[in-house]
C-alpha cells in the first residue's frame, strides 16, 4: 500500500459579509517534514488573491506576526499556521468545502442566500481549485450546496432538495445522476436554505452519514423505492449507490455536519436555539433519541444527552481527525467551525463506559478577526 504523504493540511472555508475567503491551514509545527517546511516558509498573494508557496526562508515567529497583522489573516494559536488560497471576487458565499486525493479542492457557493431574490433558485455552483492555482467551474445550476464528498472519481453533492453524483473529468463534473430526487418539497421555507440536510461523511460500512437540521426529511424515496421521512433534526444514512436510505438517530436542531473516528463513531456540533439548547458537542449512536424540541427541559431519562456544551455561537463544521500524518495525540481529536464564535476549536475525548467525555478543549484562534466567519473544513492527502 502507498504510504500516504507525511503532512496533511486542514482546509476550511471562511465566510465573510460582502466577502469570502479560502484559507489552507497547515497542519501544526514545522518539524514534521520537509515537504511542509518548504511549503509554509512563505508566501507571495497573486493578482486574484490567491496565496501560493514560494522558496524563501522561514520567517521568525516576529516577522509571522507583522505580515499576519499587515494581510488581515487571523492568528493561530503557536505551532498552526494560516495561509490564504483564495478570495473574491474569485469565491463569493462558499458553503462547503472538501477534497480530492490529487489535492484538488472543491468548495461550493450559495449566492441564494445572500444577495440573490429567491433562496430557491437553480443558481449554485462548484469551483475546483487544481494544484497549481487554476480555478475552473466543477458543476453550476445548483441548488444552495452544503453538501459535498468525493470517492472513488465521483463527486457527491447534496443541494436540496437534490442529491446528486457527478463523475469527474478533472475540470469539470460530467454525467450528473439524482440519488434522490427529493429531501424535502420546500428546503427553502421562509426563504432561507437552513437547518436543511447538510454534509455528510463516508462510515467504514459503506454508508454516508447525512446531518439533517429540523426542518427535516419528508418524501425522501431512495433508488429501491424506499422512503423515509424525519420529523426534525438527525442523522440518516445512504449508500453512494443511492440505496439504504434510514434514518440513524434523531432529536437534534441544526447540525450541519457529522466528524467520524476511526473506530467509526459519530459526532456532531449542534447549533443554539438562544435559549436552553446551546451549542452542543454530541456523540451519536444508532436509534439515539436526544430530546429536541419538547424532551429537554428538564432532561428526560428516555434521552440521551451531550458531551459538551459551549455556549451560544453558530455551528458549522465537524472534523475527525483519522489520519496519520500528525502526532499521536492528534488522533481522532475532534475540530469543530463555529461561524458565531468565529474559531475553530480542537476537542480531545476519551472513552466513557458506552460513550466518551471531553478532556480538554482548545480555541486556535486568541484573538479572531470580526469577519472571519468559518464554514466548513476538510483535511486534504496532497501533502502542502
Amino acid at each position: 500500500m502507498a504510504r500516504k504523504p507525511k503532512s496533511e493540511p486542514l482546509r476550511f472555508v471562511v465566510k465573510k459579509f460582502g466577502n469570502s475567503t479560502l484559507f489552507r491551514w497547515p497542519s501544526p509545527g514545522p518539524w514534521f517534514s520537509s515537504l511542509r517546511r518548504f511549503h509554509q516558509r512563505c508566501a507571495m498573494r497573486s493578482a486574484f488573491g490567491l496565496w501560493l508557496s514560494a522558496l524563501g526562508i522561514l520567517p521568525s515567529p516576529a516577522a509571522e506576526a507583522d505580515a499576519s497583522s499587515t494581510n488581515g489573516l487571523p492568528q493561530p494559536v503557536p505551532g498552526w499556521r494560516m495561509e490564504l488560497l483564495l478570495t473574491a471576487p474569485q469565491l463569493r458565499h462558499p458553503s462547503v468545502v472538501c477534497t480530492a486525493p490529487d489535492g484538488r479542492i472543491f468548495v461550493a457557493e450559495d449566492p441564494m442566500d445572500i444577495s440573490l431574490p429567491r433562496a430557491s433558485l437553480p443558481e449554485g455552483r462548484i469551483l475546483c481549485l487544481h494544484p497549481e492555482g487554476r480555478v475552473t467551474v466543477f458543476a453550476e445550476k445548483l441548488f444552495a450546496v452544503f453538501g459535498m464528498q468525493y470517492l472513488e472519481g465521483k463527486l457527491y453533492v447534496l443541494h436540496n432538495p437534490r442529491f446528486s453524483v457527478f463523475i469527474d473529468a478533472d475540470t469539470h463534473g460530467t454525467n450528473r445522476t439524482e440519488l434522490l430526487e427529493q429531501t424535502n418539497p420546500e428546503p427553502w421555507a421562509l426563504n432561507w436554505n437552513d437547518h436543511v440536510p447538510s454534509n455528510f461523511r463516508l462510515g467504514m460500512g459503506g454508508f454516508f452519514y447525512v446531518a439533517v437540521g429540523d426542518k427535516g426529511l419528508f418524501g425522501a424515496v431512495d433508488r429501491n423505492g424506499k422512503r423515509v421521512d424525519l420529523h426534525g433534526g438527525g442523522v440518516v444514512r445512504i449508500r453512494p449507490d443511492g440505496t439504504g436510505l434510514e434514518v440513524f438517530c434523531h432529536g437534534v436542531r441544526n447540525i450541519l455536519d457529522v466528524a467520524i473516528t476511526t473506530e467509526d463513531e459519530l459526532f456532531t456540533y449542534d447549533n443554539t436555539d438562544e435559549h436552553e439548547w446551546m451549542g452542543r458537542l454530541t456523540h451519536m449512536v444508532d436509534g439515539g433519541f436526544y430530546g429536541y424540541p419538547f424532551d429537554f427541559i428538564p432532561r428526560r431519562p428516555y434521552t440521551l444527552w451531550m458531551l459538551a456544551d459551549y455556549g451560544p455561537g453558530a455551528a458549522t463544521g465537524a472534523l475527525a481527525y483519522t489520519d496519520d500524518a500528525l502526532p499521536s495525540e492528534f488522533h481522532d481529536n475532534l475540530f469543530l467551525a463555529d461561524f458565531g464564535q468565529r474559531n475553530i476549536r480542537r476537542v480531545i475525548l476519551e472513552r466513557a463506559n458506552g460513550t466518551f467525555r471531553e478532556v480538554r478543549n482548545e480555541l486556535l484562534f486568541p484573538d479572531p478577526p470580526p469577519d472571519f466567519r468559518p464554514v466548513g473544513i476538510h483535511e486534504t492527502a496532497d501533502g502542502r
